[in-house]
């Protein structure tokens, strides 16, 4: 069975408006971790938990870790 012009357009946006969405709550769960993990890096720092297990644990280069260190120092 074929779809009219019309109900494939509508399929077509409905795809895009869910894509767009879902690309939405990504990002939004990527940004939720990542200031989880800038807010319990500085802790793990102060009760002197090596930079290298810091960076093992949130799943980051030790180079963002340092940084976010650094930041919180100042």
């Amino acid at each position: 069975m074929l779809l009219s012009k019309s109900a494939e357009e509508n399929l077509t946006r409905m795809d895009r408006e869910y894509q767009m969405y879902a690309m939405g709550v990504v990002r939004g769960e990527a940004r939720e971790k990542r200031k989880v993990k800038e807010e319990m890096i500085p802790r793990m720092n102060a009760l002197n938990i090596p930079i290298d297990v810091i960076s093992n644990a949130a799943e980051m280069p030790i180079e963002e870790v340092q940084a976010i260190i650094n930041s919180r120092v100042k």
